[in-house]
């Protein structure tokens, strides 16, 4: 599964000059993203819609240049997290 994930990323980052400024993971059956999904540090906007994420990794929240972050249907525990971003 890894590899089909590592082929959707790279398939659904669209970067402009040498940022990538949308990573666009949706209904991509995602349980977790550590260790499966390099999101790229430049990243302005992260759509992952539609997974199976029960909660938001340091991976997402440490991305300095995030702007907008959607995590419509999944299955968030506690999105208490959301206010670090």
């Amino acid at each position: 599964m890894e590899s089909e994930i590592g082929t959707l990323q790279t398939s659904m980052i669209q970067s402009t000059e040498d940022t990538q400024d949308f990573v666009d993971l949706t209904n991509s059956h995602l349980h977790e993203l550590e260790g499966h999904v390099f999101v790229p540090e430049g990243t302005v906007h992260v759509d992952l819609t539609a997974n199976r994420l029960s909660k938001i990794e340091s991976c997402i929240l440490n991305l300095p240049r995030l702007e907008t972050l959607s995590l419509r249907q999944n299955i968030l525990k506690d999105a208490s997290s959301v206010s670090a971003l």
